[in-house]
């Protein structure tokens, strides 16, 4: 059978998809069995980034207990987990990201954007203080 690491051609994983999807379960029982928590796709897409892209706070603090980078940001865009999550207005999941993973809330994307920022613009009031909170 393919190794808990085997990608498409993409890059992504099974721990990506389990991640995208939002299923804690399958997540957890592939860690368990040594699936790379920072796998990320060609674009750097890791699995942390489509949790927060898809607004699973369990699925994030999950992979965050299984030490993935926080900070890590996706190579085509420079979009960062928190990133990601303040711009779809996903508080559960930046609130893990901002508390647990202690995430740099100043990285820029490719355009200059920062969470602040998209938050902002999107009115997303509770991330925005979040972030605020934060940098205090």
């Amino acid at each position: 059978g393919a190794g808990v690491n085997y990608t498409t051609l993409t890059g992504a994983s099974s721990l990506y998809f389990a991640c995208q999807r939002g299923d804690v379960e399958v997540a957890q029982y592939l860690l368990e069995k040594g699936a790379d928590v920072d796998l990320s796709t060609r674009d750097g897409r890791s699995p942390l980034f489509m949790a927060a892209h898809a607004g699973h706070a369990d699925i994030v603090l999950l992979l965050l207990q299984h030490g993935a980078k926080v900070n890590q940001q996706c190579t085509s865009s420079g979009a960062s987990p928190l990133f990601i999550a303040a711009q779809q207005g996903h508080l559960g999941a930046a609130t893990a990201l901002v508390k647990q993973g202690r995430a740099n809330q100043n990285l820029c994307t490719k355009l200059g954007s920062t969470p602040l920022m998209v938050a902002s613009l999107r009115g997303f009031g509770q991330i925005v203080s979040l972030i605020l909170a934060r940098s205090r």
